[in-house]
């Protein structure tokens, strides 16, 4: 098979399991053993990042730390991300969920058609033998993924490996993976509440968490006995049932949040070209910087700094503390991540994010409006493209027109591939004058004509273009003019 072939093999033949009950981590490590892959993992350092906002964030930024760590200790080795959902759902845009960061490299490197193609070669002939045998229940796309992922690694050498959990993490394909050296857990929210629902037989106390104990208890749970664990920001009044459930599993060491716990931001600062903070991990307090936009991208640096940390206390990370302490800065300094909350450029400014779910944009939005209010910036000039497989259309846009700076909105449509498809921007626009009569609404029509049309309702100096939306992201970023510049591709 070819390249789109084999894509196609892995992302549209399998799909997603129709059964609830073929949800589950136990196909991904058969695989992983019939492979090999659990063998060839146990010689190479590894964690999983799980939670609900702002995993691919700390990935990266873990994946950057490290890369640097390899470099000022003279490790040649490669870190091996596994992040998802890709920021373009087509066969050559799915190759974001492979990549490769090598030391003191500025951007990560995406698997070649070729090495997916070998990778695949060497799995698919174990996936046809389950085929014959399927005792486990539908074999899904992502138990792929997470075979030829595993494969990429350990065949192109990597020296470290980053996978990002799904929705969960009790019944994920990373639950294969029983022997990590760390288990980071991001800020849990009320989001995918169908897919991760409470059972009957859960722990009563997770009660005390009302509407997030569904995803509390599926990604907690997917903790290891006797393996580390680093729990970023939480609401504190879910904070107490977090900590049984993680000492219910067994998960130790913890490092876990807090301004009396292991880490802490104490002091912070964003605009539209980055944040800055005073961080304390581990008992030593010192200032960091992204170029990541929005404050709650320093909850995403603190905690993987916080991993970091936990890595060399394990010894995975070698050296001083203070040299980790200088991997830590230099690499959150250095870490990008194209797409998501990019500032593109000024004048008017413009920033391009793919926020899909409605607590996405709402966090979006709130990034958004203080990163203004620190930049003089007064309105919002939104064009947007809404995927028609989200938990709620209508919902999304209503949080964006409620927004106090909305001075206009385009909606436009690009995506239309069987799973992922915009929604019908005139469709939209109804919605909106139902709902906010008042709100500036126009069709103009392709994303490349509605980027320009936003630019020229936008003041230079005192508004601000949100480009917000897989679709117009996978336009604009695609288009070989370079409407945008940036390095993504």
């Amino acid at each position: 098979m070819d390249f789109k072939e084999c894509m196609n093999y892995v992302e549209k033949k399998h799909g997603f399991p129709s059964l609830q009950s073929d949800r589950h981590g136990k196909r991904t490590a058969w695989l992983l053993k019939e492979a090999s892959l659990l063998t060839g993992l146990s010689s190479v350092p590894h964690a999983v990042i799980a939670g609900t906002c702002g995993k691919a964030s700390t990935a990266l930024f873990l994946a950057y730390i490290v890369s640097e760590h390899f470099a000022l200790t003279d490790i040649s080795l490669p870190v091996g991300i596994g992040t998802k959902p890709p920021l373009i759902e087509d066969e050559d845009g799915s190759r974001e969920r492979y990549q490769l960061l090598f030391p003191a490299e500025k951007h990560t490197e995406w698997i070649s058609e070729a090495d997916f193609v070998q990778s695949l070669s060497r799995i698919r002939p174990l996936v046809e033998k389950y085929q014959r045998n399927p005792h486990l229940g539908e074999m899904a796309s992502y138990d792929i993924r997470m075979a030829v992922l595993s494969d990429y690694f350990i065949h192109r050498g990597a020296g470290f490996c980053i996978y990002e959990a799904n929705i969960g993490y009790r019944h994920d394909p990373t639950s294969a993976l029983e022997n990590i050296d760390v288990a980071v857990l991001s800020t849990m929210d009320e989001a995918h509440l169908e897919q991760l629902s409470l059972p009957d037989d859960a722990p009563c106390y997770l009660s005390s968490a009302g509407r997030s104990a569904g995803p509390i208890y599926h990604k907690v749970g997917g903790l290891k006995k006797n393996r580390p664990a680093v729990i970023g920001y939480q609401l504190e009044e879910n904070v107490p049932a977090i900590l049984r459930l993680a000492g219910d599993m067994g998960a130790a060491p913890l490092m876990v949040y807090g301004e009396k716990r292991d880490f802490f931001i104490h002091r912070s600062k964003s605009t539209l070209q980055g944040s800055d903070a005073t961080i304390t991990v581990g008992g030593r307090q010192f200032d960091i910087e992204i170029h990541f936009l929005g404050a709650f991208q320093l909850r995403n640096a603190v905690l993987a700094a916080a991993s970091a940390h936990m890595l060399w206390q394990r010894g995975v990370l070698k050296g001083s503390e203070s040299l980790l302490e200088e991997s830590i800065k230099s690499g959150l300094r250095k870490a990008v991540s194209h797409g998501r909350l990019q500032y593109i450029s000024d004048s008017p400014a413009v920033i391009l994010t793919t926020a899909g779910t409605e607590i996405k944009w709402r966090s979006t939005l709130d990034a958004i409006d203080e990163l203004m209010d620190h930049s003089g910036r007064d309105r919002l000039v939104v064009a947007a493209t809404f995927l028609t497989r989200d938990e709620d259309v209508r919902k999304a846009l209503g949080t964006l027109l409620s927004s106090r700076r909305l001075k206009a909105f385009l909606p436009t449509s690009y995506l239309n591939d069987r799973d992922t498809v915009d929604a019908d921007p005139m469709k939209i626009i109804s919605w909106c004058r139902e709902s906010m009569p008042d709100v500036y609404c126009e069709h103009a029509g392709d994303p490349f004509t509605t980027y320009r049309r936003a630019i020229e309702l936008a003041d230079p100096e005192k508004d601000a273009v949100l480009l917000i939306g897989k679709g117009i992201a996978a336009a604009l970023l695609r288009d070989s003019s370079g409407i945008l510049e940036t390095p993504a591709f």
